[in-house]
């Protein structure tokens, strides 16, 4: 089962395969991003959380990713 962390918390092999996936797989790699940006979004203060997940969304949407 894969194991998943946060960008901070990756050595540094696993960086290089991101770096890896970022170029071979760009579908993917877009879609990585835009759960990182989800996870920041929703530890935003709660005022802010509303706002973070729409511009989420809005990138989600022009991304294209089935």
């Amino acid at each position: 089962m894969p194991s998943f962390k946060n960008p901070e918390s990756l050595t540094e092999r696993q960086k290089a395969a991101l770096q890896l996936t970022t170029i071979l797989q760009l579908q993917l790699h877009r879609a990585y991003l835009l759960k990182e940006g989800l996870r920041l979004a929703l530890k935003l203060p709660a005022n802010e959380i509303r706002e973070g997940i729409g511009k989420c969304r809005g990138r989600a949407w022009r991304s294209r990713i089935p």
